[in-house]
């Protein structure tokens, strides 16, 4: 083959792969941010929400002992963005069982808590 067509060839592939790169980049970009921007979402909707849970616990907690203990605010962080991640992923449709290992989860975290956030002290 003749060199100068090599170089032409050569020259043009590289022209081609680098317009696909370059046009495909914004895309990936794209779908990227977005799924950041989802995930960002998702914790600001958990953060209300929790924080929302956790005056109503306060109150319930000082109305029935006014230096009863109360599990942290980032507990129940946990279980509002676990309860909004399950439901993202099943578009809506959680089951029983998604239901019940929340309630597992939480009451988990609770007794961690309890227990001085020590999971495993007896």
């Amino acid at each position: 083959m003749n060199p100068t067509l090599e170089i032409a060839l050569i020259s043009g592939g590289a022209a081609v792969a680098g317009a696909l790169i370059g046009s495909l980049a914004p895309a990936v970009v794209a779908l990227l941010n977005s799924r950041a921007e989802t995930r960002r979402e998702r914790m600001r909707i958990a953060t209300q929400l929790a924080l929302a849970d956790h005056h109503r616990i306060m109150a319930e907690a000082q109305a029935a002992d006014p230096f009863g203990a109360v599990e942290p605010v980032a507990a129940t962080f946990v279980h509002h963005l676990q309860l909004l991640e399950l439901t993202a992923k099943g578009s809506m449709k959680l089951k029983p069982q998604d239901l019940q290992y929340l309630r597992e989860h939480y009451a988990y975290i609770r007794q961690a808590v309890a227990k001085g956030d020590n999971p495993t002290a007896p």
